[in-house]
């Protein structure tokens, strides 16, 4: 099982603030029966450039990766960004730094508002340079009118959709969410997790509900979806 989304690389966002809670973190994700973990820490071009992000990811990755020397956890674990959209994100000269390690996928975070036309536009610029976009939490901004159209417009164009155990989790969008994923748009799940605390890793019941809800076939193959995304992905720690 994959984790795509989650905010365990310590003291870089607002996600864990040093290598031992990141530690933990892993080894719930683990109990939990996760194997593989995308790192997705945020960037926010209003406060970092995108040398000075990469400086400080390095550098959060090495603590994390000293901590887990000590105590390891059997996770592969692969290494992105969560990237705050913005109309000129497109025109980033190394946009391709902020994808997957060893892939073309780009996760991407949009505006908490009702989207215009031209942040399509602006999208399918950004797959125009050889990108994949992944709309982080997806669910999440379909309570704003038009934007669900939209979303389906950009699926058209090559987008890819990540949806949060949370919308799994909570009883009153639950089935909701189930339609989306026996649609075929959820290409993976990510906990979003932060801390150990509110919000912490709970891909368990999100997983325990799809493999209640879905035919063992339909299971496997949305299994081999999020899996096919890592295919070609660089791993920075191993569990082997």
């Amino acid at each position: 099982m994959v984790d795509f989304h989650t905010h365990i690389l310590p003291g870089i966002d607002d996600g864990s603030t040093c290598g031992q809670i990141s530690v933990r973190m892993l080894k719930m994700l683990e109990e939990q029966g996760v194997r593989k973990v995308l790192l997705t820490p945020h960037f926010y071009a209003y406060a970092y450039d995108a040398e000075n992000f990469d400086e400080k990811r390095s550098s959060a990755l090495k603590e994390l990766l000293g901590e887990l020397k000590k105590e390891p956890v059997g996770i592969d674990l692969y290494l992105g960004c969560e990237v705050l959209y913005f109309e000129e994100l497109w025109r980033v000269e190394k946009l391709k730094n902020f994808c997957i390690s060893g892939t073309d996928y780009i996760l991407l975070e949009l505006p908490f508002s009702a989207w215009s036309d031209s942040l399509v536009s602006n999208v399918e610029k950004i797959i125009n340079k050889g990108l994949i976009p992944i709309i982080a939490h997806f669910e999440r901004y379909i309570k704003y009118k038009g934007n669900l159209e939209k979303i389906y417009e950009m699926m058209d164009m090559g987008v890819l959709l990540q949806m949060n155990c949370k919308f799994l989790n909570k009883f009153l969008t639950r089935r909701r969410a189930l339609r989306f994923i026996k649609k075929g748009m959820v290409l993976a799940l990510g906990t979003d997790c932060h801390n150990l605390e509110n919000r912490c890793p709970d891909y368990d019941r999100a997983i325990a509900y799809l493999k209640k809800k879905l035919t063992p076939d339909d299971y496997e193959k949305f299994s081999f979806r999020s899996n096919r995304l890592l295919k070609n992905a660089q791993k920075i720690y191993s569990s082997n």
